[in-house]
């Protein structure tokens, strides 16, 4: 699953497009690297967004998360 779209399914992110957008501009990054919105993520992968690291634990399938609680269950603080 791409990064962008991950963002959005789990609800860390509103909008795919303000996450490709964030992504863009470095806010947004894989091991501490910048990278582009179509990287594939999966489980173990650490992402930082602002100053909260997330490590990602699953990928959704591929409906949308409709209940804002229920992305929790795809990452977990590891720092921030």
């Amino acid at each position: 699953m791409r990064l962008d779209l991950f963002l959005k399914k789990v609800r860390l992110i509103k909008r795919r497009t303000i996450a490709k957008e964030l992504i863009e501009r470095g806010v947004i990054t894989v091991k501490g690297e910048k990278t582009r919105p179509s990287k594939s993520v999966c489980p173990g992968m650490k992402i930082k967004l602002g100053d909260i690291t997330y490590e990602i634990t699953a990928i959704p399938d591929k409906e949308i998360i409709k209940n804002k609680n229920e992305g929790d269950k795809y990452y977990k603080v590891v720092e921030g």
